[in-house]
């Protein structure tokens, strides 16, 4: 067998494996998400100290696993493909082999795509931007991204320093806070703008989210804690007990959805 082969098989069972690890990771963040635990905030539904304890338990230690998997994703199967990514382009600017170059060309557009996939992957399981570059200058991203993949507009404001306000541990359940809500405005609301503010103040931190679609009041929200429905709304429930926190939904036809985060500092 040509050497040429050789390589394309290995590249392609390369491919299958990181495919493979994909899967995995993607059950494993299902399966986070699937965990019943009592997710109600403590306040509005007076949850027992060991209830609120348990809870604290599970998110830590999820959020412990996501940290490994992601490290493992990102530091050694993402370091991995990256480099024979590399040294597939340099194989195919050497080829001179018309039929085998177009092959090499299609396996190394899988790659590409196959390495953008893991970095959303490990994103979604630690926000790698947020812990490098701080959190102004992930929320600005964060509204780049969004006008990008949708026709939403959105608008972030600031006051006060969120990194002094709170730790990064904190800063990270906020952040999956934010996105879960965006996930869902996108999902369901039929909105075409966000309004994201972000107050770090000497009492404490508020999040402020607006847009012009449809919402969901206090009540339609406690009703789905309730119902277990809204897996999205349980892992938001289980972030806000464990900053100690409170968010209040309100939705109205003119001003369309609004929700409001409380932290204390």
């Amino acid at each position: 067998m040509e050497d040429h082969e050789l390589l394309t098989l290995s590249l392609i069972a390369g491919l299958f494996l990181i495919a493979g690890m994909s899967a995995v990771v993607i059950g494993l963040l299902v399966n986070f998400k699937k965990r019943k635990v009592i997710e109600d905030q403590a306040h509005e539904l007076d949850l027992s100290q060991k209830e609120v304890e348990k809870i604290r338990e599970v998110v830590n230690a999820q959020m412990k696993e996501r940290q490994k998997v992601a490290h493992d994703l990102h530091d050694e199967i993402g370091a991995v493909l990256s480099m024979a990514h590399r040294q597939l382009k340099g194989v195919i600017e050497d080829c001179t082999d018309e039929n085998v170059s177009v092959e090499l060309s299609q396996i190394s557009t899988y790659m590409e795509l196959s390495l953008k996939n893991l970095r959303n992957i490990s994103q979604n399981l630690l926000p790698h931007f947020l812990i490098n570059f701080g959190w102004q200058k992930t929320m600005e991203r964060l509204c780049e991204q969004v006008a990008a993949a949708t026709d939403i507009e959105m608008i972030y404001t600031q006051n006060g320093s969120m990194e002094k306000a709170l730790d990064q541990q904190s800063q990270i359940h906020i952040y999956y806070i934010i996105m879960e809500l965006i996930n869902n405005i996108q999902k369901h609301a039929q909105a075409r703008l966000i309004n994201l503010n972000c107050n770090a103040i000497h009492s404490g931190v508020e999040v402020c989210l607006q847009h012009n679609g449809l919402g969901i009041n206090q009540e339609e929200y406690l009703n789905r804690l309730q119902s277990e429905s809204g897996v999205g709304l349980h892992s938001i429930a289980h972030r806000i007990i464990l900053l100690s926190g409170s968010i209040h939904f309100e939705n109205n036809e003119q001003n369309g959805g609004h929700v409001q985060i409380k932290l204390p500092i």
